[in-house]
């Protein structure tokens, strides 16, 4: 059973308080500097439109968000047309954005095992879960569409 403070959004927080974390009392080498880190801007801003254009995809078809929560359709519009995980992306993405403002090496550390924990916590089961709510259709989804990018 999954409890209420076990989903994405809360382990974002808890790995973006772990980059800030690793770049305030174990930095490593420090990559680049201002003005470099400006290029964090666009990097963050793209990872949350992406994550809201996705939001919106599930809103606008009346399905749940929530992990594990009853899907009621298959989404295949939007930003689901390039990949099966676009909300995740959009978290990863913001993560690789607060590493490259930041600027230490430590800061790396963190998207990379956000990303294998979103992997092994919620994308291997949600798809074992959709294929079972939504069989042919979702593996023809799956055949067509990446689960990353």
């Amino acid at each position: 059973m999954s409890r209420p403070w076990d989903i994405p959004p809360v382990w974002f927080v808890l790995a973006a308080l772990c980059v800030w974390f690793l770049h305030r009392w174990i930095p490593g080498a420090q990559l680049w500097n201002y003005p470099w880190t400006l290029a964090a801007v666009p990097i963050v801003t793209s990872g949350l439109l992406l994550l809201f254009w996705s939001a919106g995809w599930f809103r606008r078809q009346g399905t749940a968000i929530r992990p594990f929560a009853p899907a009621t359709f298959l989404v295949r519009e939007g930003p689901y047309r390039f990949t099966r995980n676009p909300m995740y992306l959009g978290l990863v993405t913001m993560l690789v954005g607060g590493a490259v403002a930041l600027g230490s090496a430590t800061c790396w550390l963190v998207p990379l095992a956000f990303a294998a924990m979103l992997h092994r916590r919620f994308v291997v089961r949600e798809e074992t879960f959709l294929a079972a709510c939504f069989g042919d259709a979702y593996r023809e989804f799956c055949r067509h569409v990446r689960r990353w990018l």
